[in-house]
């Protein structure tokens, strides 16, 4: 019998390993902020990044964006991988965020999530850089009075999105921004991962059109 020595067997190169590990990587990296340092893989647009208490309080971390200069830019991004968002597939992005508007005192900052854009009240959003475009894709569910149960003033993000050729071929960063100039963002849990074929908001012409038509959710989002 053929002995097999260390010579006939193929070992992969460095390149094919690192190719392996960034394919198991998700697509938003430290999304629950909690590396070290918690700002890891974020950096801040018009704005400055600092560390606070997240959603479960003293035993998690959030990254808070204050001195908000842009309602609109302002805010918390990452850059997302060449590879990680292919053409033709859906995906769902999800996050808990909390307001403060220091310049008036106010901690727990109710913001208006019929408000989408622009305004004192304006909740923040989920958005897409693709290229030197600026694209929403996920936004503030209400009503706010129930939204994370037992967890004051931490509020839902959600939203779907269909990637085309065009976008993949460009360079998408991922950002929370929106809330009005003088808002501080802090954000927790943030993720973005494949869509199932039925999540709110998964829709095209051949099916129902409109999201969230009967309210299953409990909620009104994408209202």
């Amino acid at each position: 019998n053929a002995v097999t020595t260390d010579n006939d067997l193929k070992y992969p190169s460095m390149q094919e390993i690192l190719a392996f590990s960034e394919i198991d990587k998700p697509c938003i990296l430290n999304g629950e902020f909690d590396e070290r340092p918690p700002s890891l893989n974020w950096y801040s647009v018009l704005a400055d990044l600092s560390v606070t208490d997240g959603v479960s309080g003293k035993f998690s971390r959030a990254i808070k964006a204050e001195r908000r200069e842009n309602a609109k830019r302002s805010g918390i991004w990452q850059n997302i991988r060449p590879d990680c968002l292919q053409p033709h597939q859906w995906y769902e992005v999800t996050a808990d965020y909390y307001l403060d508007k220091p310049s008036k005192g106010i901690t727990n900052f109710r913001c208006d999530t019929t408000i989408m854009e622009g305004g004192r009240f304006a909740c923040p959003a989920i958005g897409l850089r693709v290229g030197s475009q600026l694209k929403d894709i996920g936004w503030s569910v209400g009503p706010q009075s129930d939204a994370i149960p037992n967890k004051p003033g931490w509020h839902k993000m959600y939203g779907v999105f269909k990637i085309t050729e065009e976008m993949a071929s460009e360079q998408i960063s991922i950002y929370v921004a929106k809330a009005a100039e003088g808002v501080d963002i802090i954000l927790d849990n943030i993720s973005l991962q494949p869509a199932e074929p039925h999540a709110v908001g998964v829709r095209d012409c051949t099916t129902n059109i409109i999201a969230n038509g009967d309210a299953e959710t409990g909620d009104h989002r994408y209202w």
